[in-house]
């Protein structure tokens, strides 16, 4: 794979997640007809809530993409992009394990459940709205950016076309 290849990759990987985020921040915005899909009850209604669960890593993943995005548009060295691979592999294993680990979603669902029940269900409601719109475009984003960092993995790009 090529240069231009890895980062049209890259860049189509970071419009996904941004798009991801944008969709998790709407549903804060859009609850209420969210809400009406799953429940005609006016205290869950009237309850708002954020759902940080699907928001959080949303944008962490944006910014991780961005950051690979950048390091892969300025011809990186073959040690360059072997230690970017195996950082943003082992930073997006502790995000997936660290932030939909059971215990931060039980101290969270704590929290929330401290407000009252009619929260938790809205809370309950909108989070898994947002999780399934989400993943939506974050699964095949996560694919093709490491599908770009696959193919710039070990190549030493200042190389490609005689260098600089």
């Amino acid at each position: 794979m090529n240069l231009k290849t890895a980062r049209i990759l890259q860049i189509v990987a970071f419009v996904l997640f941004a798009l991801a985020l944008l969709i998790s921040v709407a549903c804060v915005f859009a609850q209420g007809p969210i809400k009406k899909l799953s429940s005609a009850n006016p205290d869950i209604m009237e309850a708002f809530v954020i759902p940080y669960q699907v928001i959080i890593p949303c944008f962490i993943r944006a910014l991780l993409a961005l950051i690979t995005l950048l390091i892969l548009s300025n011809r990186p060295t073959r040690d360059v992009t072997a230690a970017l691979t195996i950082v943003m592999t082992a930073l997006f294993v502790i995000l997936g394990v660290g932030l939909s680990n059971t215990l931060v979603n039980t101290l969270i669902t704590g929290h929330i459940a401290n407000r009252g029940a009619s929260v938790l269900a809205a809370h309950s409601i909108v989070t898994g709205f947002a999780s399934g719109a989400v993943s939506f475009f974050s699964t095949p984003a996560t694919l093709l950016m490491f599908l770009a960092l696959g193919g710039a993995c070990g190549k030493d790009w200042r190389m490609e076309n005689g260098g600089y």
